[in-house]
């Protein structure tokens, strides 16, 4: 941290190696000359207030001192050692001293793991809102790739202690989760601006994390507005698909992230009545050169034609 005598500021990768950082964000340029993963850099502390309230001990002894002596104590000067429920530092809390966050690299690898554990329908503490939208696969890819982006690792951080504030009935957890929401949103803005980041993988599953949380904490009453805020984020993944060429899909973690998120494009498509981008032969061939259709690609072949049927009979209206 900044002003801590001793406290380095270098990645956690260049920590660990005990090796000088050059600094740079959102990668380091050690880590990346010698082509490892670059742990990324500690974020803010987030502080918790708390809130003094007496004691039953302390109430008493207040009340035997006022019929001794007459005196009076100030609710100051009595209370001082049990405190209330506590109250999370929001980044423009008047009392903070700047960005304050949960984002620190222990931290965020037990929310992460916690939004795993309970994305899985089959584990007894599966929450029911994330077992109705499981994704075969999705959880597998997510573990290695958190680490690549501090877009995917904020909107992972912050569905994760939004869950985790639903899961122990806490708002200031889930008020958390939307501040760690719109920091994610922010930083995937400036990730689009950086040709590199653009590009890579860990980009590509930002969208669907963020559309994940439209559907779980959507502050929106109006659910027409609600069903927008999802839709921006399916746009933004069509978008990102199609900044690429169908070749970039063929294999590994790209080939994964794209099969298994078109289904989210296609919906949008069936929504607007027009014809799927991903309906075009290109795109429902390439990709699979190398590994073969499974029943449910299949499917989604089928399923992207819908958005084209629903056009003609609107044209014909």
């Amino acid at each position: 941290m900044v002003g801590v005598p001793g406290r380095s500021k270098a990645c956690v990768t260049c920590r660990t190696r005990r090796k000088g950082c050059d600094l740079r964000t959102p990668t380091c340029g050690q880590c990346e000359r010698r082509g490892i993963v670059c742990g990324g850099y500690d974020l803010y502390r987030m502080w918790i207030t708390h809130t003094a309230v007496p004691t039953k001990k302390i109430t008493r002894i207040r009340s035997f001192s006022n019929r001794r002596n007459n005196a009076t104590i100030s609710s100051s000067d009595a209370f001082s050692t049990r405190t209330a429920p506590f109250q999370a530092l929001s980044p423009s809390h008047p009392n903070g001293m700047g960005c304050y966050s949960l984002a620190t690299s222990a931290h965020t690898s037990n929310i992460v793991e916690l939004f795993f554990n309970m994305w899985n329908p089959d584990n007894d503490n599966a929450s029911d809102q994330m077992a109705t939208h499981h994704v075969d696969g999705f959880e597998n890819m997510m573990s290695s790739l958190y680490v690549q982006d501090e877009a995917l690792r904020l909107a992972l951080l912050a569905i994760g202690t939004g869950l985790l504030g639903k899961k122990k009935n806490d708002e200031n957890l889930v008020r958390q989760g939307r501040i760690l929401y719109g920091r994610g949103l922010k930083e995937m803005g400036n990730a689009l601006t950086d040709p590199r980041r653009a590009h890579s993988e860990a980009i590509l599953a930002v969208p669907r994390i963020n559309g994940l949380f439209e559907m779980v904490f959507g502050a929106d009453k109006d659910i027409t507005v609600q069903a927008q805020s999802w839709l921006s984020h399916a746009r933004g993944l069509i978008t990102m698909y199609t900044a690429r060429r169908p070749e970039s899909y063929i294999d590994g973690v790209a080939h994964n992230l794209f099969k298994d998120g078109r289904k989210t494009v296609i919906i949008r498509d069936i929504r607007a009545r027009k014809a799927s981008t991903l309906n075009e032969k290109p795109w429902k061939t390439i990709p699979w050169t190398k590994h073969p259709k499974t029943p449910k690609d299949l499917f989604m072949d089928n399923l992207a034609s819908i958005p084209e049927i629903l056009s003609n009979i609107d044209d014909l209206a």
